[in-house]
């Protein structure tokens, strides 16, 4: 969803131009991208760290089973 939103180059909701922008030095369009990189980095960032965790876990278990010092095959 993240990435969609980061990538369209047009505000997807402009019934936000009625309310009025907490910050209105800022575009739609950059706080619509500021919003994504937000929901879309952070979750990648826990996918990433899982996926190391488990395979230092798998290396250190091929490691007690074959041995540090076995020669790769």
């Amino acid at each position: 969803m993240g990435t969609l939103i980061t990538s369209v180059h047009r505000d997807l909701y402009p019934f936000y131009a009625l309310c009025g922008r907490p910050f209105p030095s800022i575009s739609p369009i950059a706080d619509q991208q500021i919003g994504a990189i937000i929901i879309w980095v952070p979750p990648a960032m826990m996918s990433a760290a899982a996926t190391l965790i488990v395979l230092h876990a798998f290396v250190r278990h091929e490691e007690a089973l074959f041995g540090a010092d076995a020669p790769p095959s």
